[in-house]
């Protein structure tokens, strides 16, 4: 499930096992996305009893309805077994609210690096990035990248991935990564500087995601982007124009639904 968050990312995933999983879930553009949006749809969807919840990394608009969540408690309503990071988060203000709040709440906190992965034999989500090698001073290139496999369905969640940090998975991390996918979570939000076209390349997807806000401001996603989809062959699926999108894999075949527009992009 892509919620329609507005400018950010909001992800619930449940295993062909009910592993229960929730990649961010934060906006920059809607102050209440937890009270009207996270917490709704988490409970509507039937994953109260939520197993992992992972934060590619702490920027507002990819934790806001968790902070939300972890601040109500036991009025929530949700239970969250483990809030997952990536190993190369820095010691910042949101980052420390949150280790914080896991505390207050007896939830687990768990950090993973490239090659880290959680499974129950009916699927694998394994970390693809970041590796502790890489070095940067941009946040969103040490985004938790997560790789979904599974009998039905493959799927990868990019966060907000620069050009610089795609371009490192493939040289030194390309062992984790599918050559072929049915889902890609964009990068960044459809970002001009999260198109590197060795990634497009490389790496075929049937069916791409872009979560951002309605004329939001960044300009996202951005035109080139979407041409290097178009060329790519691939179905594009925008958050903007078509709400929350909505993937369901059943004996190889998937069906899709929109929360309040058409189906076909």
């Amino acid at each position: 499930y892509f919620l329609d968050v507005g400018q950010g990312d909001g992800i619930l995933l449940r295993s062909e096992s009910g592993v229960n999983m929730v990649i961010d879930g934060g906006s920059t553009s809607e102050d209440e996305l937890g009270r009207y949006v996270m917490l709704p749809a988490i409970k509507y969807y039937g994953m109260a009893h939520i197993d992992y919840w992972f934060i590619s990394h702490t920027d507002k608009d990819h934790i806001s309805g968790l902070v939300y969540i972890l601040e109500l408690g036991i009025r929530s309503g949700i239970r969250i077994d483990n809030i997952v990071f990536s190993y190369s988060m820095e010691d910042e203000d949101a980052f420390a609210k949150l280790l914080a709040l896991a505390e207050d709440n007896e939830i687990n906190v768990m950090f993973m690096e490239s090659g880290d992965y959680v499974t129950d034999d009916s699927f694998m989500l394994m970390c693809t990035h970041p590796d502790r090698r890489y070095e940067t001073d941009d946040i969103n290139d040490v985004s938790l990248c997560l790789s979904y496999i599974s009998d039905e369905c493959s799927a990868l969640f990019t966060g907000d991935m620069g050009d610089d940090a795609l371009s490192y998975m493939l040289l030194n991390e390309r062992e984790y990564l599918l050559s072929d996918y049915d889902i890609l979570k964009v990068p960044h939000h459809g970002s001009r500087n999260s198109l590197d076209s060795d990634f497009y390349n490389q790496i075929n997807f049937e069916t791409s995601v872009i979560s951002c806000g309605e004329n939001n401001s960044y300009g996202h996603p951005h035109e080139e982007v979407l041409e290097y989809l178009n060329l790519c062959g691939c179905i594009v699926y925008r958050t903007d124009q078509y709400g929350a999108v909505i993937l369901s894999f059943n004996q190889g075949k998937v069906s899709v639904e929109t929360y309040y527009k058409e189906t076909s992009p």
